[in-house]
């Protein structure tokens, strides 16, 4: 009798727990509240992910979401045959669109390249704005010292506690619509990183690309 009311409690506990994680809204609690800053703490370096701004602090329209896509930046070369973006000066602007249509899924489009390298000088002033063009599923832009393969909770790789460079996570894009964010660094020492979406399972699945410093 006790082991068939534990195997009760234990069911009962895990569907709570589970309908937490879920929420209302369809997105992982920790990953939509307090929950998700405290996971992180340290990884953001004094920046509070979920602070008082709203998650997406602002849109733009569908047609220019995919058009930011394919914009190549000001002070960039984009070498096509090898997938790379190199920057050359020390102010860098860089916009990502997040899964966008006619690509493959969970994947980045930055100047009509999908999942490029990115090369910037050590020290460069760095803005990215990351645009979501997915219609139902949230993303967010992370730079990490980590490399691939990632697990499914990719900010629980190796080396993912780094500096509190990553945007806050953008809800869905609406058929008019997509969210739209901007996270500003400075370029860490020269190396290798990976840029990438932590929401969970989404770097697992190839959400990433190079970011190398020079």
């Amino acid at each position: 009798m006790k082991w068939g009311l534990g195997i009760g409690l234990g069911a009962l506990t895990l569907g709570l727990v589970g309908a937490y994680l879920i929420g209302a809204n369809g997105m992982l609690a920790w990953a939509r509240g307090s929950t998700w800053g405290a996971a992180r703490a340290g990884y953001y370096n004094g920046w509070s992910m979920m602070g008082p701004a709203p998650y997406a602090t602002g849109t733009v329209t569908s047609a220019s979401g995919m058009r930011l896509g394919d914009t190549v930046p000001t002070d960039a070369s984009v070498d096509r045959r090898t997938r790379t973006i190199t920057f050359h000066t020390q102010a860098v602007h860089l916009t990502v669109v997040m899964s966008p249509m006619n690509e493959p899924d969970l994947t980045f489009r930055i100047a009509g390249l999908v999942n490029p390298a990115v090369v910037v000088p050590s020290g460069a002033k760095v803005v990215v704005t990351v645009v979501n063009a997915d219609a139902d599923m949230w993303h967010n832009w992370a730079l990490t010292p980590a490399q691939p393969p990632f697990p499914y909770m990719a900010m629980m790789a190796s080396g993912m506690m780094f500096g509190g460079i990553a945007s806050v996570p953008l809800p869905p894009a609406t058929s008019t619509k997509m969210p739209v964010n901007s996270v500003s660094f400075t370029a860490p020492g020269v190396g290798t990183y990976t840029y990438l979406c932590d929401t969970p399972g989404h770097a697992e699945k190839g959400m990433y690309g190079v970011f190398k410093v020079t």
